[in-house]
Parts: structure tokens; C-alpha cells; sequence
């Protein structure tokens, strides 16, 4: 792992500050709001050719994003354990150097309406600052802060859940009642 940051340890994960030259960072509060606000507005529920259209379109893409974003965490999570790989701090920082964040920079924005598009960008991007805060812990030297710092509960779990659980939201909505 190279650390390409400057800077001091990893900020507050629950404050809502500004990272160092991208996104701001909401709460978990602010995260578990959004996506019940995604959920209960849902997507266009008319029963047309278009309607079964995008949401399968939007499944074949969002069940392989899903799976890709879980593979990076875990793969993240190994690198951390073992002291080595090829993450780099300013690298995971970013939202768009995966291949969730990609779709989501590229095709995503043709295929997801814009209001939910705005929420899960922002909830990856949530999780991309968190990633990296874990994994500057890791390169600092604080390896078993880093890891703890990844368990169950924690903020970034809690963005990684809340992030998995707005795609699958897209992928497969509820059938109104």
C-alpha cells in the first residue's frame, strides 16, 4: 500500500466537513434520511414496456455493480490485513476510479433518474472518503485501528450498507401496495 496523501489522521467520520478537495461528508443520520427518501418516492410505477425495461436495465447493471463494490471492499479489507497491495489513499478517495464509480460517472447517468443518480453518487462518494480514512490508519502505521475501524457497526460499514442497500433500492424496487 503507498500512502500519496499529505495531511494529518483521518477527520471525524460523523461530521458533515467538506474532504479536502471533493465531496462533503454526511452523517450516517443524514445517509439513513436519503435513502428512506429515495425508497419512499420510488421510480415511475407505470406498468409499460418502458417502466420493465429500465428496471431490467437497471439490474443488469446495478446486480453486477453490487457485487463489484463488495469484491473491492473485501479485497480493500485483505490489503489492510496483510500490510500490503496497491491501494493507494488518494486513489480510494476518489468516487471514480472503481467500476461502480465509473458506471455512475459514465453510463449511470442515462440510465438512473437524476434525483436518485444524486443520492447514490453522493452515498458512494460518502464511502469512497471513508475507505480512504481507514486506509490512511493503515499506511500510518495504526493497521489494527484500520481494521477495527471496518467492523460491523462502524461508519464505514454503515456507509458501505447504506450504499449497497440505495443500489439494490434502483435495482429492484418495491411493487407499490
Amino acid at each position: 500500500m503507498t500512502d500519496n496523501v499529505a495531511g494529518s489522521g483521518p477527520k471525524d467520520p460523523t461530521a458533515s466537513t467538506p474532504a479536502a478537495s471533493g465531496p462533503t461528508r454526511p452523517g450516517i443520520e443524514d445517509l439513513v434520511r436519503a435513502l428512506e427518501r429515495m425508497a419512499a418516492s420510488g421510480l415511475d410505477t407505470s406498468r409499460g414496456e418502458t417502466y420493465v425495461a429500465r428496471i431490467a436495465s437497471l439490474r443488469d447493471a446495478l446486480d453486477p455493480a453490487i457485487a463489484a463494490h463488495e469484491t473491492w471492499e473485501i479485497q480493500l479489507e485483505r490489503a489492510i490485513r496483510s500490510g500490503s497491495g496497491e491501494f493507494q489513499v488518494d486513489v480510494v478517495r476518489r468516487d471514480d476510479c472503481c467500476a461502480l464509480g465509473r458506471w455512475l460517472h459514465g453510463e449511470g447517468q442515462q440510465t438512473i433518474e437524476a434525483s436518485a443518480l444524486a443520492l447514490v453518487r453522493d452515498l458512494h462518494a460518502g464511502f469512497h472518503l471513508e475507505a480512504a480514512d481507514v486506509l490512511q490508519l493503515a499506511v500510518s502505521g495504526r493497521r489494527s485501528e484500520a481494521i477495527a475501524a471496518m467492523d460491523v457497526g462502524t461508519t464505514f460499514s454503515q456507509a458501505s450498507a447504506i450504499l449497497v442497500a440505495a443500489l439494490r433500492q434502483l435495482a429492484h424496487p418495491a411493487e407499490p401496495g
